[in-house]
């Protein structure tokens, strides 16, 4: 969070200067913004919504078909989301289907409509797409296809660096199996997409679906199954924000 700081001189016979600087304070990369689908430890606090529902463990259920469902987290906009230099998302996702709506079926979405924030979707072959601040439908910053498959679990972890021209986003991802639990996470691929710091005018994050700021234009968007032990990690001021796989493999 930026403070603005001044520094004051005055001499003996009255005069007086004043010099401002405004300093950056981050927060500590190593703590989650977000814990989502725990038993435990989660935050902020979550909602759900419409056909959106709770596993014991903690996951969140996501039944295909009408009537859609969506999770809210938090109250409002998560200020601590906002102008990230660099994040990490890690999670595990279980697809009950790949048939997708409109541009891809939503993880994780804070965009304000179609910019300012993150947009993280699952497309029909089992690939993964990260937008930021825009839209993702044109957009080329990909995992490779076949990395979800429908009835199974497979851990993911997506870094993104600003501080980075290229290759600045990583893609991981464990073997599919049939229950979430120890799985260590291998790089998949390195893209080259930089769009300059997560914008502050973001909108409320939701996970599974579109936030209330994209409603209007229909829920089928959703993503099918269950997502678990998800988590946002990030820094406003450096790269450090973006994990290497062995920090990955730590969380």
């Amino acid at each position: 969070t930026p403070h603005d700081v001044a520094l004051r001189i005055a001499d003996r016979d009255g005069g007086s200067a004043v010099n401002c600087v405004q300093i950056a304070v981050d927060r500590n990369a190593d703590e989650a913004i977000v814990r989502a689908g725990f038993a435990e430890g989660e935050t902020p606090p979550l909602m759900m919504k419409g056909s959106a529902k709770r596993g014991q463990d903690g996951t969140i259920r996501l039944p295909d078909g009408k009537p859609w469902g969506w999770t809210k987290v938090g109250n409002g906009v998560l200020e601590d989301l906002r102008g990230l230099r660099s994040f990490t998302i890690i999670g595990w996702l279980n697809p009950d289907s790949l048939e997708i709506g409109s541009g891809g079926n939503r993880i994780l979405f804070c965009l304000n409509k179609h910019h300012s924030g993150i947009d993280l979707v699952c497309h029909p072959d089992g690939r993964l797409r990260l937008a930021v601040n825009q839209w993702p439908d044109r957009i080329k910053n990909d995992s490779s296809p076949g990395k979800l498959v429908v009835g199974k679990w497979t851990r993911f972890a997506v870094s993104y660096d600003a501080t980075k021209a290229a290759d600045n986003v990583s893609w991981y991802f464990s073997r599919p199996q049939h229950e979430p639990g120890p799985a260590a996470v291998s790089l998949d691929r390195k893209t080259t997409y930089n769009v300059g710091p997560v914008a502050g005018d973001i909108g409320p994050l939701a996970i599974g679906n579109f936030n209330e700021t994209m409603h209007s234009y229909g829920l089928d968007r959703q993503f099918r199954g269950q997502i678990r032990s998800l988590e946002i990690y990030g820094s406003r001021i450096s790269g450090r924000g973006a994990m290497s796989l062995e920090e990955i493999d730590k969380r």
